[in-house]
């Protein structure tokens, strides 16, 4: 299991938000985050889908409170002085990642987590390709399976595991999406 301190931007997207704490219920990770993330991707949600009733994006992050408490990372707070990275928005995560078990931070904004920011708390960031298709070398058919699964029980709209992997694909995931794409296409009876 590898530890990872989720950025809100890995969490806003909501199918990838749905598969990695599905990949931590398969043991292949265990997720981290704080309030001050939870409170950003609420943010970001209810911003890029205005329409959305916020009791629904409400709903969603207790969801993840109430089915990960072990995630929540508190305490971090003193070690923001600590922080030099370049980006004063993002220091926090650098701080409660440094607090968590957590030595990789999953993001999309590489450019706010330089190693030289990172270092002094032995810390890597990593974009979530990377962690997926990390994961997927390790455990192709757990993370085959968790893809099954979860393309079974979409029902608005409903979806297959390939329309899982280009919703993935358009959040940022090409390496994984391909590779599992294939992986799918492998498994399919031939005609």
């Amino acid at each position: 299991m590898i530890p990872v301190f989720l950025d809100a931007c890995v969490l806003a997207p909501i199918t990838q938000a749905n598969l990695l704490p599905r990949l931590a219920e398969a043991g292949l990770i265990a997720p981290y985050w704080s309030e001050r993330i939870l409170a950003e991707v609420e943010a970001a949600v209810l911003g890029y889908r205005p329409g959305l009733p916020p009791a629904r994006v409400h709903a969603r992050i207790d969801a993840m409170r109430l089915s990960f408490e072990e995630a929540m990372v508190i305490g971090y707070e003193d070690r923001l002085s600590e922080v030099q990275g370049p980006d004063p928005n993002d220091r926090h995560v650098i701080a409660a990642a440094a607090t968590s078990p957590a030595r990789l931070i999953v993001t999309h904004n590489l450019a706010h987590f330089p190693s030289t920011a990172l270092l002094p708390f032995g810390l890597e960031a990593w974009h979530p390709d990377r962690l997926l298709t990390t994961l997927l070398d390790k455990h192709e058919s757990v993370v085959i399976a968790v893809l099954q699964a979860m393309a079974a029980v979409m029902r608005k709209p409903e979806m297959t595991a390939f329309g899982v992997l280009a919703v993935l694909a358009r959040s940022g995931n090409p390496r994984f999406t391909q590779r599992s794409a294939a992986l799918l296409s492998q498994d399919e009876p031939s005609p």
